[in-house]
């Protein structure tokens, strides 16, 4: 079976010196057709980039050994940012940026990729005011929070807050992941007592959430006590 990095492989090469011709109002012009098509986007607003920061890459055992031989040395990721940089600041219909796509989906390779090439990226925010940090939090990926909280760098967005005041603290404790919460509570730089919209604190709403029988939950109350 062919990977998808493979397939786009011979794409790129097929097409890398094709180009096309665009017309806007009364004008025309020729551009590299791979420059034209990884800036289109489906019915949602996703770009080539979206779906490339969602795939899954990594093959395991013996079909992953006999692969190495047959695959690209570069991902999906990073052959279309090689064609088209600026799509990385290209929001789908969501306001979803592909960062935000990579950290929902949990694949760190690609999170690690985007923000090492553009750090900038880490700030970008959703329709709903959420970084690819809330985003990761809210979907309980516990490798990529665990990534941000651990690397002193990224502390400018640990307590950034989305549209309803939530940081990521105020998500973690929503979500009830104990690993979760336990990556921010360690983290000094993580602010305790920031209210939400709703003049909520991230112990306030652990308090609320009490009656909730998951004993993980119940464990998140006794640290913010």
């Amino acid at each position: 079976m062919v990977s998808p990095a493979a397939a786009l492989s011979v794409l790129l090469e097929k097409c890398k010196n094709v180009e096309v011709n665009v017309q806007q109002e009364d004008q025309q012009w020729s551009i590299p057709l791979l420059l034209h098509l990884t800036s289109q986007s489906d019915k949602n607003g996703s770009t080539p980039l979206h779906f490339a920061a969602s795939l899954k890459t990594s093959i395991e055992g013996f079909t992953s050994r006999l692969c190495e031989h047959f695959r690209p040395k570069q991902s999906p990721t990073t052959l279309l940012l090689g064609l088209n940089e600026s799509a990385i600041y290209q929001p789908d219909n969501r306001g979803s940026y592909p960062i935000h796509v990579a950290a929902s989906n949990g694949i760190l390779k690609v999170v690690i990729t985007l923000l090492k090439r553009y750090p900038d990226c880490a700030t970008l925010r959703d329709i709903q005011g959420r970084t690819f940090f809330h985003v990761a939090v809210e979907k309980k990926r516990r490798n990529i929070v665990a990534y941000v909280c651990e690397r002193p760098g990224f502390s400018p967005i640990l307590n950034m807050q989305d549209s309803h005041g939530d940081t990521a603290l105020h998500l973690a404790v929503k979500a009830g992941v104990f690993s979760i919460f336990s990556s921010l509570f360690r983290n000094r730089q993580v602010c305790l007592n920031l209210s939400n919209e709703d003049g909520l604190t991230p112990r306030d709403l652990s308090w609320i959430m009490i009656p909730a029988r998951l004993y993980s939950k119940k464990v998140i109350v006794l640290c913010l006590f």
